[in-house]
């Protein structure tokens, strides 16, 4: 520590104690969005923070295309903050992501390309990571790479089973009204 560090440590308004509280409350609010991202459940603290680490930190502006149905699957998107709708190639938005959300994982597993276009509603911020570098985390640590995809099991068999009690619902609806 320099002289000049020494002379302001116990300052409160001294610049680099702001800074430093900045970067803490922004890397808190990060952390604490991947823990409620479904993919990354019950992950250990070092884990978190190789997500983190292997992440990049990306501002985009409203109405921002982050990917087009039909293309490869090379990136996760994690909304931190702002809107993502998601747009079926007849250009019908069919849902609204809000942060914490994730999109783009289920092509960067299966290989297959974009099922739908992603675009920001809002100035966004976003955590982009790459399929290399997930797959690095594999290799690296099994473990690690295990719970990611158990997680990612478990999430689809949710979505299933909530998209099977909506298709029950509309089947008895039509069956009512046909009545």
């Amino acid at each position: 520590m320099s002289d000049l560090d020494n002379e302001n440590a116990g300052d409160k308004n001294h610049p680099g104690k702001n800074i430093d509280a900045q970067v803490d409350k922004h890397y808190k609010n990060l952390m604490a969005a991947l823990k409620k991202i479904p993919m990354f459940h019950g992950l250990t603290m070092d884990q978190y923070r190789t997500i983190l680490a292997i992440s990049i930190y990306r501002k985009y502006d409203e109405d921002t295309i982050l990917f087009s149905a039909g293309d490869e699957s090379e990136y996760v998107f994690i909304l931190i903050q702002g809107g993502l709708k998601v747009v079926l190639s007849d250009g019908k938005a069919i849902t609204r992501i809000d942060p914490p959300g994730i999109v783009g994982e289920m092509g960067v597993f299966t290989g297959q390309n974009r099922s739908a276009t992603i675009i920001t509603t809002c100035d966004s911020i976003v955590l982009v990571i790459s399929r290399i570098r997930i797959m690095g985390i594999f290799k690296n640590d099994e473990s690690f790479g295990i719970k990611i995809l158990m997680n990612i099991i478990k999430d689809i068999s949710d979505k299933i089973r909530r998209d099977n009690r909506m298709i029950e619902f509309l089947y008895h609806g039509e069956k009512i009204s046909a009545e």
